[in-house]
Parts: C-alpha cells; sequence; structure tokens
C-alpha cells in the first residue's frame, strides 16, 4: 500500500456480481466493511441485460480504528515487537490466519 490516507467511504462499480464480490473482498482485506449491495435498478436497461451484464454498487466504510492510515501490513506474531517499536500499533488478530495486522498511521 503507497503512503495515502484511506478515505472513510467509497462506492465500487462493477459490471457482474462476482466481479462486485471480488472488489469488495479486496477493500475488507484494507479494512473496509460493506454497508449495501444493489444492482443497477435503471428499467429501461434491466430487461435488455443478462445477468452477467449487470452493474452493481457497493458503499463501503472504513471500519473503526483505521482513519489516517499510511500503511497497513500483515506481520507473524514473532515480528510484532519488532514493528511496534517501528511505530506501527496493532489493529486486530487472526487465529485462523495466524497472522496480525499492523497498520501505519500519518503523523500530525
Amino acid at each position: 500500500m503507497t503512503e495515502q490516507k484511506l478515505k472513510k467511504y467509497l462506492v465500487l462499480r462493477r459490471v457482474g456480481f462476482l466481479a462486485i464480490q471480488e472488489a469488495v473482498n479486496e477493500f475488507v482485506e484494507l479494512g473496509y466493511e460493506a454497508r449495501s449491495l444493489y444492482p443497477n435498478f435503471d428499467s429501461s436497461t434491466l430487461n435488455k441485460m443478462s445477468e452477467f451484464e449487470q452493474v452493481w454498487y457497493a458503499f463501503i466504510e472504513l471500519k473503526g480504528g483505521y482513519e489516517n492510515v499510511t500503511n497497513l501490513k500483515d506481520v507473524p506474531p514473532e515480528e510484532v515487537d519488532s514493528h511496534i517499536t517501528q511505530g506501527w500499533e496493532i489493529a486486530s488478530a487472526s487465529i485462523s490466519t495466524k497472522f496480525v495486522r499492523m497498520i501505519k498511521r500519518r503523523r500530525e
């Protein structure tokens, strides 16, 4: 991830339901959560499209604790202490993946 502040809210637009699912999953890994997921409701085009051509939208929000984040990474538990001394913070931990999600914030 580059040195940039993550936006609090995003609207994603993809063609096809599987494409919007994949996009949402990518952003969930960055700390976002889906607030709503909906297809294009324009009735003039819905009847002419197949299910795979339908445009989908997702409204996603950055979860609490990720504000002013400039970097995010998953770190093995044995490396957590060294990252903390470098200015990283623990955002969450996952037993299933055996990694600790760490974030670095912009210093203001």
